[in-house]
């Protein structure tokens, strides 16, 4: 314990360090004065004369020179500045040393005062001391300490009066008075190291003074500090513009955001043209020659039929398109069988789209291609022309012989039309192949190339193989003998297989009877 009482007692020393300035006297301050000069220090009386002068004499040969007093009272002062002689922070005055000798003899006699007092900064007097110096023998110092009634800091006081008030009381003529020399007066001060609560950070406020330093320096030091708000959403906004609607150029960078998402989403995005085009094309790739899937576009549309405006009238057989024949019943009852000529669906459903002609002359009229391209697609679409086989009949009749001719021609014009269709879709393939080599991607090419295939396999006429119709004779025969659609007998099944549900139910009962 003692040892700590120790460490606390030098801790607040070094806190609370007692401290004194120099002399504060000048030899140049002093004022009221009548006399002056350099004397070095004698009796002023032998400067003037004798029975020459009056008032007082100020020595100025020194700092310490004196002041000799006459017949007549005088009192002569000096006003310290004491912000001049003190600076720095945490200062508190607390007091003040004082030291002078005088001389007041029988045969110089006279009335001898001194005064020292404290002015605020306002200029009432904070305190004031006076000090008699009675008659003496010879040369007596006058020293000690003054303790202020309560410590001031330097921004609470303005100056520290010394004065020296006396007269000659023979009132002999010259400077034969009371006398003062080596006047000494020093303030006494302490120093808080905390008057400053930054200087350390165990002083109180230390916390506080801090936030408010740091604060002042840059507002993001801390969400308390003021402004914090407004200095982190400029600090926000110059890092990106798009923090906040409210940073400035907000508009202006979210516009180029979404240009840079999408440069579709105003016609004044950089790259806006090009993204349309590029939007366009691949909704359609015939809305410009230029468009990657042109070629594409042109055979599936041009060649293939897909999208086509053409007008056919179908037969009321469906057709399946598969790889596998499929088989469609007509209205009238009729089975037919159609066989896919290639794989690739969209050549098979051109290839075998069938269509009804007015007559066989009209079928051979139609070109296998196009050779006007205001024509479209339509005059563009492979076409061959079948007849739709008439369901069989009970009744016997004969052909006139003029519809056999008939038949003959229509037949031998059929096989011309065919071979001229085989030759159009060979020149067709051949021109085809030629586009393929120069096609600008790979599934233009892949395109193209399903259409030669597809040209080179056609077979004109071949659809004819496409529909087998296979009357169902007995069903017509059971239909005119009773006048009616034969109705299954519901009982049949049970009659079927009802031994079969019996045995089974047997050998059920069996195992649970075996398990007992």
């Amino acid at each position: 314990m003692k040892y700590i009482l120790v460490v606390l007692l030098l801790l607040s020393s070094l806190v609370q360090a007692q401290a004194t300035t120099d002399n504060l006297i000048t030899s140049s301050g002093w004022t009221g004065q009548v006399y002056s000069g350099n004397i070095g220090g004698a009796n002023p009386v032998s400067v003037l004369g004798c029975c020459t002068g009056y008032g007082a004499f100020l020595d100025t040969s020194s700092t310490n020179g004196g002041i000799t007093f006459s017949y007549s009272s005088r009192t002569v002062s000096q006003a310290i500045a004491i912000n001049q002689a003190l600076s720095g922070t945490g200062i508190q005055l607390s007091g003040y040393t004082y030291s002078w000798q005088y001389l007041n003899q029988d045969y110089n006699g006279g009335t001898l005062n001194g005064n020292i007092n404290l002015r605020s900064n306002t200029g009432s007097t904070l305190g004031s001391w006076s000090y008699y110096m009675p008659t003496t023998t010879d040369w007596t110092t006058m020293s000690g300490t003054q303790s202020f009634s309560s410590t001031y800091s330097l921004a609470n006081v303005s100056n520290l009066n010394v004065s020296f008030t006396g007269n000659d009381n023979r009132f002999w003529g010259g400077f034969y008075g009371p006398r003062v020399r080596n006047i000494d007066v020093r303030l006494n001060y302490t120093n808080d190291p905390c008057a400053d609560p930054l200087s350390s950070s165990s002083c109180p406020g230390y916390a506080a003074a801090l936030l408010t330093q740091q604060c002042s320096i840059s507002a993001l030091y801390d969400p308390s500090c003021p402004n914090y708000a407004t200095a982190y959403l400029t600090q926000q906004c110059s890092i990106n513009a798009l923090y906040s609607p409210s940073c400035p150029g907000y508009a202006a960078a979210y516009y180029t955001q979404q240009c840079s998402l999408n440069a579709l989403y105003d016609s004044g995005c950089p790259g806006y043209a090009a993204a349309y085009k590029t939007q366009q094309c691949n909704l359609n790739g015939l809305y410009a020659t230029d468009c990657p899937n042109y070629n594409e576009a042109y055979a599936k549309k041009n060649i293939l039929g897909i999208g086509s405006t053409t007008t056919t009238t179908t037969t009321s057989t469906t057709t399946v398109s598969t790889t596998e024949p499929s088989v469609a019943v007509s209205s009238s009852g009729t089975v037919s069988t159609t066989v896919p000529l290639v794989s690739d669906s969209n050549v098979n459903s051109v290839i075998t789209s069938t269509t009804t002609s007015a007559s066989p002359s009209a079928t051979a009229a139609v070109p296998l291609v196009s050779t006007t391209p205001q024509q479209g697609v339509q005059n563009a679409n492979l076409q061959t022309s079948t007849q739709t086989a008439a369901p069989a009949s009970n009744s016997r009749q004969e052909a006139p012989a003029s519809g056999n001719t008939r038949s003959a021609e229509t037949k031998t014009d059929s096989k011309a039309n065919q071979q001229q269709m085989k030759a159009n879709a060979t020149e067709k393939a051949k021109e085809e192949m030629k586009k393929a080599s120069t096609a600008p991607t790979m599934e233009a090419q892949i395109a193209t190339q399903g259409v030669v295939l597809g040209m080179m396999s056609f077979v004109p006429g071949f659809d004819s193989y496409q529909t087998a119709t296979i009357v169902d004779i007995n069903a017509l025969r059971l239909q005119r003998l009773y006048g009616k659609d034969v109705v299954e007998n519901r009982f049949v099944n049970r009659r079927l297989f009802g031994g079969s549900d019996r045995i089974h139910q047997e050998m059920v009962e069996q195992q649970y009877q075996l398990g007992r």
